[in-house]
């Protein structure tokens, strides 16, 4: 009889070697899956502010984009105001396919209608 309650001892004692081991390496896993998720979280939040600085940064250009094309639009609309103050000749305003075409100091005439024009001596 005490052979066989020493004998169960052991087993028992073996069983719990055995769970302790497994218990460690679960411990062990589950380390391992915290160090993850806070690695995973710090990604995110990463990520996170680096979308919104981009999504910000986007907002900025959108802005400056809307306000070059309003001043864009607005210089379009008065450059040919002011042109026809500085010109009385509407010739030099059309290209020579008849089409008006603009340049930086203004409306101009296309190169290829200052060569027609210069045949003709003028």
């Amino acid at each position: 009889m005490m052979m066989q309650i020493e004998e169960e001892h052991h087993t028992m004692q073996d069983q719990k070697d055995q769970l302790n081991l497994r218990l460690k390496a679960l411990k062990r896993q589950m380390d391992e899956a915290e160090e993850t998720i806070d690695r995973l979280e710090h990604n995110k939040k990463k990520l996170h502010r680096e979308l919104d600085e981009q999504q910000e940064a986007n907002e900025q250009l959108n802005s400056q984009l809307k306000a070059l094309r309003s001043e864009m639009r607005r210089k379009n609309t008065s450059a040919p105001l002011l042109n026809n103050l500085d010109d009385d000749d509407d010739d030099d305003d059309l290209s020579t396919d008849g089409e008006m075409y603009f340049s930086s100091s203004g409306y101009k005439r296309s190169s290829s209608q200052d060569n027609g024009l210069s045949g003709f001596g003028l």
